[in-house]
């Protein structure tokens, strides 16, 4: 029986890009067994994950116990730089979600979202980003990222079954990250190779990118947008989020 291999992120996390370079492998029939991309639906990764090869959810906490046989990739970014993308994000409303009028948490569920208390009936989550100030706004996605936020604390410390990679030492290292991570997925030297092929192609095509998905790469970003007194509510908030992954809390 072949090792159940799950990668685990966040919203604004290289989602899409990790799903590329698998999907990419999973079309050209050099990864047996398959991949599927489950988003934030926990239920239903937890049903149906163990038919793949390899699986990846969202903004979720992974019980390692669970899983005792498999092995996990998680990718983690500094939490106030996923506040920053994930507002200019959604304010675009670039997905279905953003442009339900009125939504629920069940609505966000695909996101594993939460519907901010101050979003006022009649209005989508991006209508209401709209009509808000960058700082009312920031606090809005801050409400909204909750859940994300408190799983991002809640992981477990070191096993050697699970590996995290920071956004930060990825980005213009993808072929590299990428050849560790199919190394401790244990895939096949030739699966390996081509794996890195697809990892360098879609690395370049997300700098070229003129779609609305990535607004910008950068890490660190987070010093320059966001305004003093929503950095230093965050910073208080999620102090020992910022700790535990061991990005400044200044």
């Amino acid at each position: 029986m072949r090792t159940q291999l799950i990668h685990c992120s966040y919203h604004k996390c290289l989602t899409r890009y990790f799903k590329q370079v698998f999907g990419a492998l999973r079309k050209s029939g050099a990864l047996p067994g398959g991949y599927y991309h489950f988003r934030s639906f926990k239920s239903q990764f937890e049903s149906e994950s163990r038919h793949y090869r390899v699986s990846s959810i969202n903004n979720h906490t992974l019980d390692m116990n669970s899983y005792h046989e498999a092995r996990v990739t998680r990718f983690i970014r500094d939490p106030r730089d996923l506040l920053v993308s994930g507002y200019f994000y959604h304010l675009r409303a670039p997905e279905a979600w953003c442009n339900i009028v009125d939504p629920t948490d069940s609505d966000l569920e695909v996101v594993n979202g939460t519907v901010p208390v101050g979003l006022t009936r009649g209005l989508s989550y991006s209508q209401y980003l709209s009509g808000l100030s960058l700082k009312e706004g920031l606090l809005a996605e801050i409400e909204f990222r909750r859940k994300h936020f408190e799983s991002m604390a809640s992981w477990p410390g070191d096993n050697e079954r699970l590996q995290t990679f920071r956004y930060e030492d990825i980005i213009n290292n993808e072929a590299r990250i990428f050849d560790q991570i199919f190394r401790f997925q244990g895939l096949p030297w030739a699966t390996r190779q081509l794996g890195i092929v697809y990892a360098r192609y879609f690395a370049s095509r997300r700098f070229k990118s003129r779609n609305t998905h990535i607004r910008d790469p950068r890490a660190g970003q987070w010093a320059a947008v966001l305004p003093g007194d929503v950095k230093t509510l965050f910073n208080r908030q999620y102090r020992e989020l910022l700790l535990k992954l061991d990005y400044s809390t200044a």
